[in-house]
């Protein structure tokens, strides 16, 4: 089976998009707070099926209800967080998950230095190149 893989702020599904496009074998889930992204990110649920894209499941709520434990691949593009709401996802992300996963996010926090592994840049449509940091808890 794939590793199962969690969008935090999936807004409409692009980056689950791009995952599926360069046949990433996982099961993807998405939750956006937001009810209009959510509901955009459901006709690509819904395409999914089309386009031979299986297991891509999208919730509308808060990740806070999630329990990071049972994923492999947690993914936030966390550059619209407060410095209070990064602080509350970091320890949430290093007290509920399990070993042996990694963690993508696009702001770098000192509780995670340790478990940095990559770092680079990409281009957003929405702040342009940003920073992007790849963690592996070990």
């Amino acid at each position: 089976t794939g590793k199962l893989l969690l969008d935090i702020g999936s807004g409409c599904g692009n980056f689950i998009r791009g995952m599926s496009k360069i046949n990433i074998t996982a099961i993807y889930h998405g939750i956006e707070i937001e009810k209009h992204w959510y509901q955009r990110s459901l006709c690509f649920e819904t395409k999914s099926v089309s386009e031979t894209i299986h297991d891509v499941y999208f919730k509308h709520g808060d990740y806070d209800t999630l329990y990071f434990g049972t994923y492999d691949i947690i993914y936030c593009c966390n550059t619209v967080f407060t410095d209070e709401e990064n602080d509350h996802l970091y320890s949430k992300r290093i007290h509920e998950s399990k070993t042996g996963y990694y963690i993508i996010l696009f702001r770098h926090h000192k509780k995670l230095i340790s478990y940095l592994i990559s770092q680079g840049k990409v281009e957003t449509r929405w702040a342009g190149c940003v920073n992007v940091y790849v963690y592996f808890i070990k």
